[in-house]
C-alpha cells in the first residue's frame, strides 16, 4: 500500500492518492503497515508536521527525487522538509529506509534511527543547520547504509555509535564542516565495552574542514572499553579549501582501533591526513595519496603493554607536501609512543624546494617562522621493533637559504629547527639513548637533497643534543642512499650502528675523517659526512641515478621513478 503527504494535506483525508493526501508523517505512520510506502509529493512541507516515530518494520518513506543522487543527478521538484525541530524522524522498526527528500533548515538529529537493522538512508539533501549538530545519528544498529547523500553546513555530518556493525557509508557528499573538532563521518563504540566491527566507509567526498574539524573519525572515547576492529575506509577524496590556523585531519582513530584497513585515499591540504591519539593496533595504511599536509600520518601514544597486539603497517603511500604552507614540518610519518610494531615501507614522500612556513603569514595570518621537514620522524622514550624500508625522501632543498623576503621585508629562518632528515629518532630517555632490547632497522631507504641535514639521526630532545645507540640495542642501517646530504648518519658519542654498504653519494666513501670502528678505513671521502661509531665499510659504489622526481603533478596523476 502506498500512502500521501503533501504541504496542503489533511489528517481527515484517507492518504490513498496525492488529492486526499495526509498532512503529517504520524498520520501517515498509523495508517501504514510494514511493508507499505509513504510518499511526499513536491512542495515545501513544514518540519512540525514530520516529528515523529517509525516503529513499523519495512517502511519506505520517499521523495519526488528518490533514487536521483543529488550530487550527480539532474533532480526534479524537490519533497522540501523545511525548518529547525529536534529530533525530527526517528526510526526504530527494522530495514527501513528514507530515500530522496530534502531537508532545509535541518535539525538536530534530522533523521535518527535506534536499535533497528538494516535502515536505510539515500539520495537526500541536508543541510542549513543554523546551530550547526549533526544531521543524520544512528545508535545500535547493525548493517545499515547510508549512501548518494548531500550534506552541507554542519557540526557532524553523520554520528553512528554503539552496536552499528556492517555499517556501509558511500558516495555522500558533505561540505562546511565547522565547530570545534568536529567531523563529517563518525562511527564510535561509545564509552561502554561494545565490539564495533564490518564497518565500510568508502568513495565519499568531505571537504571545506574548519576549526579543528576532521573528515572521517572512527573508534572509542579515549579511556573507553570498546573496540573498533575489522574494518575498511578506503577510496574518500577529503579536501581542505585553504589552511586554518586550526588543526584540521583527514581520519583520526579516536582510541582501541584493531585489524583495520585504511587505503586508496586522497587527502589533500589538511594539518594531519591520518592521526590517531590512542592505541591503534595491527591495522594497515597503504596506497594512500596525501598532498600538501604538515604530518601525513601521526600516532600518539598509542603504546599499551597490556592490550599490545598486531603489527602497524604503513605502505606505498604517496606524499607530496609543501612547506612554505605550515609552520612546522615535523616529519610525514611521525610516530610517538611506540613499542607495538610497526614497518614503514614503500612510501615516497616529496617536499616541495622552498624555505618552511615562508608562506605562513599569508595562510595563517601568523608572521611566525619555522619547522623541521623529516621523512619519517619517531618520539618517545619507548622506541622498538621498528623497521623503516624501501622508502624514497625527496627532501626538496628546503634550508638552502636562511632568509627570505616577503612583502619587501626581510624574515629571518632558525635553522636549527629547519634541517630536514630523511629519518629521525627523537628519544625522550635518559642521556637520548634507546630502551634496553630495542630492534631498529632502517635499511634500503633512499634519501636525496637533505642539503642541511642528512640521511639517518638519533636527537635527545631533552637535552638537544644528538644522542647515542647503545650497544644493547639491536640497529640495522645498511644499504641506504645518502644523496646530496650534509649528513649521511647522524648518532653520537658512543653509537654503534652498522651502515655498511650503503652509498653516501655519487659512489663516494662519507667524508668527515673519522674511521670506522672494525676496519679501521677513514671516511676521507667527498660523500655525506659520516659521525663517530658507525660502521661504513664496505661501501655501496654504485652511482644512483635519482628516481625520485621533483616535478608535482596534477591531483590524480602517478609520479614514476625516472
Amino acid at each position: 500500500m502506498r500512502y500521501y503527504i503533501s504541504p496542503t494535506g489533511s489528517d481527515s483525508n484517507d492518504g490513498l492518492t496525492p488529492s486526499s493526501a495526509f498532512l503529517t508523517l504520524s498520520q501517515a505512520h498509523t495508517a501504514c503497515s510494514a511493508g507499505d510506502i509513504i510518499e511526499l509529493t513536491g512542495g515545501t512541507f513544514s518540519a512540525s508536521n514530520f516529528v515523529a516515530d517509525i516503529t513499523k518494520d519495512n517502511i519506505t518513506i520517499i521523495g519526488q527525487n528518490q533514487g536521483i543522487d543529488p550530487n550527480t543527478g539532474q533532480r526534479g521538484e524537490e519533497s522540501n522538509i523545511a525548518g529547525y525541530v529536534d529530533p525530527m524522524i526517528t526510526f526504530y522498526g527494522d530495514n527501513c529506509e528514507i530515500n530522496g527528500i530534502e531537508f532545509s533548515g535541518s535539525a538536530h538529529r534530522t533523521i535518527r534511527y535506534s536499535g533497528c537493522t538494516g535502515m536505510k538512508i539515500r539520495y537526500n539533501i541536508i543541510g542549513n543547520n543554523s546551530t550547526r549538530r549533526y544531521y543524520i545519528y544512528g545508535l545500535n544498529s547493525p548493517e545499515a547504509e547510508i549512501s548518494y547523500n548531500k550534506m552541507y553546513g554542519c557540526y557532524y555530518g553523520m554520528n553512528i555509535v554503539g552496536q552499528c556493525d556492517n555499517t556501509k557509508i558511500h558516495h555522500n557528499y558533505l561540505s562546511d564542516i565547522s565547530g570545534y573538532f568536529v567531523c563529517g563521518i563518525s562511527v564510535s563504540t561509545g564509552n561502554g565495552s561494545v565490539v564495533l566491527d564490518g564497518v565500510e566507509i568508502y568513495e565519499n567526498t568531505i571537504w571545506d574542514l574548519k576549526n579543528s574539524g576532521c573528515g572521517i573519525i572512527v573508534g572509542g572515547g579515549t579511556g573507553a572499553s570498546g573496540k573498533f576492529e575489522n574494518s575498511k575506509i578506503y577510496n574518500n577524496y577529503i579536501y581542505q579549501c585553504e589552511c586554518s590556523s586550526e588543526q584540521t585531519n583527514g581520519i583520526v582513530f579516536a582510541s582501541l582501533v584493531y585489524d583495520c584497513e585504511i587505503y586508496g585515499n586522497t587527502i589533500k591540504n589538511l594539518d594531519t591526513p591520518i592521526y590517531s591519539y590512542w592505541q591503534v593496533h595491527g591495522s594497515n595504511i597503504y596506497n594512500n595519496k596525501f598532498i600538501n599536509c604538515q604530518v601525513a600520518i601521526r600516532f600518539d601514544n598509542y603504546y599499551n603493554a597490556a592490550s599490545s597486539q598486531g603489527e602497524i603497517i604503513i605502505t606505498d603511500n604517496h606524499v607530496e607536501s609543501d612547506p612554505k604552507m605550515f609552520a612546522w614540518n615535523w616529519g610525514q610519518f611521525f610516530i610517538v609512543g611506540m613499542g607495538i610494531p610497526t614497518t614503514i615501507s614503500g612510501n615516497r614522500v616529496f617536499y616541495k624546494s622552498g624555505v618552511v612556513g615562508s608562506e605562513v603569514n599569508k595562510i595563517w595570518g601568523d608572521d611566525w617562522v619555522g619547522g623541521s621537514c623529516y621523512g619519517v620522524m619517531v618520539y618517545g622514550s619507548k622506541l622498538d621493533d621498528l623497521t623503516i624500508t624501501d622508502n624514497q625522501f625527496y627532501m626538496g632543498k628546503t634550508v638552502a637559504a636562511q632568509t627570505y623576503i616577503d612583502d619587501g621585508n626581510t624574515k629571518t629562518i632558525d635553522v636549527d629547527y629547519t634541517r630536514p632528515y630523511g629519518v629521525v629518532l627523537f628519544t625522550v630517555s635518559t642521556a637520548g639513548t634507546l630502551p634496553s632490547g630495542a630492534d631498529i632497522t632502517i635499511k634500503n631507504n633512499k634519501i636525496y637533497d637533505s642539503i642541511d641535514g642528512g640521511g639517518v639521526a638519533l636527537r635527545d630532545s631533552v637535552n638537544n643534543l644528538w644522542g647515542q645507540i647503545p650497544a644493547n640495542v639491536t640497529t640495522d642501517l645498511t644499504q641506504n642512499v645518502f644523496n646530496n646530504c650534509k649528513n649521511g648518519v647522524t648518532g653520537g658519542a658512543g653509537t654503534i650502528a652498522d651502515a655498511k654498504v650503503s652509498q653516501w653519494g655519487n659512489g663516494s666513501k662519507p667524508s668527515g675523517g673519522l674511521a670506522d670502528p672494525s676496519t679501521g678505513t677513514v671516511a676521507n671521502g667527498v660523500g655525506s659526512i659520516v659521525s663517530s661509531g658507525v660502521y661504513f665499510d664496505p661501501v655501496d659504489t654504485t652511482i644512483y641515478r635519482n628516481n625520485a622526481i621533483a616535478i608535482f603533478r596534477p591531483l590524480g596523476t602517478d609520479i614514476k621513478s625516472v
